[in-house]
């Protein structure tokens, strides 16, 4: 037998499922991205690759207030080899602009988006993530639960 909530799924939906993008999840990052990158380039080159997208799951800026510039910021982003998207902003260098828009790009690094501090979002084609971060949680988790009770919310394949 199978349970309600699956077979309320559409057929689509499981149709999906089966292209999903094959996903590389990390902790925090804390502003190491020559590391990040590196590892990534690794694991993506290896026999466990090749991989679509990258998760980070923490803090993605360095937390000890390192005085870094935007331009020197985006200089090593620019290096990172697949799209990644993170959601706490909380260390980013004084210089660096939120973006306007939830996924958007940061400027000169095309391959690194902030998924925004709470929500539900579809990218890569067709993952579903949703997502909290600090530092409101409590507003990130009331807003997650408003989009989770819409009816065309069908569910989340990642959580961060």
């Amino acid at each position: 037998p199978s349970s309600p909530a699956l077979a309320a799924r559409p057929a689509s939906r499981t149709a999906a499922t089966a292209a999903m993008p094959r996903l590389l999840v990390c902790g925090d990052v804390g502003g190491k991205f020559g590391p990040l990158f590196k590892r990534v380039r690794t694991l993506h080159g290896s026999k466990a690759g090749p991989f679509d997208v990258v998760l980070v799951a923490g803090s993605f800026f360095s937390s000890a207030g390192d005085a870094v510039s935007a331009e020197d910021l985006f200089t090593v982003l620019a290096d990172c080899p697949l799209p990644l998207y993170f959601a706490d902003w909380r260390g980013a260098p004084a210089g660096l602009a939120q973006p306007q828009e939830e996924g958007q790009a940061l400027p000169g690094a095309p391959n690194v988006r902030f998924l925004g501090s709470a929500g539900i979002k579809t990218i890569e084609g067709n993952l579903t993530v949703a997502f909290l971060a600090p530092p409101d949680v409590d507003q990130g988790l009331r807003r997650l639960e408003t989009l989770a009770k819409h009816p065309s919310f069908l569910g989340a394949d990642v959580l961060l």
